[in-house]
């Protein structure tokens, strides 16, 4: 399989931490609130095998794969402004890796003293190389 997942995530982490001290950051879905703000979750959403150009004996060779990103910031006067700037750190990240985004949107969160952005990018032919 053609996994990069940890890589990827080291090198946005990384990126991220110069910017922003203390942000959170998890390789896994949040399914409450995060510990602390603002907060980052990384997921590869997707990884699927390009069956096009596989050997005859099922070697892979190329990939689809798919990375879903949230955002959350709970400032009290930039919020939106703090959500914006990780997105764009994480969108240079993955635009040099050769990541197309699908999606960058804000969303209603059921706190709304928390702003939340979801982020979806696909790269269509990731190789082992």
């Amino acid at each position: 399989m053609i996994d990069k997942e940890d890589g990827l995530f080291a090198e946005i982490a990384n990126e991220l931490r110069k910017q922003f001290r203390d942000i959170y950051i998890i390789g896994k879905q949040l399914s409450s609130e995060p510990p602390r703000f603002p907060a980052v979750s990384i997921i590869q959403e997707n990884n699927v095998v390009n069956k096009r150009y596989s050997t005859f004996d099922e070697t892979e060779n190329v990939a689809h794969i798919t990375q879903y990103i949230e955002i959350y910031s709970n400032d009290k006067e930039q919020k939106e402004e703090i959500c914006k700037s990780i997105s764009l750190v994480i969108d240079n990240v993955l635009k040099t890796h050769g990541y197309c985004r699908m999606l960058n949107q804000p969303m209603v969160n059921a706190d709304d003293t928390i702003a939340r952005r979801i982020m979806r990018y696909k790269k269509e032919n990731e190789t082992q190389y």
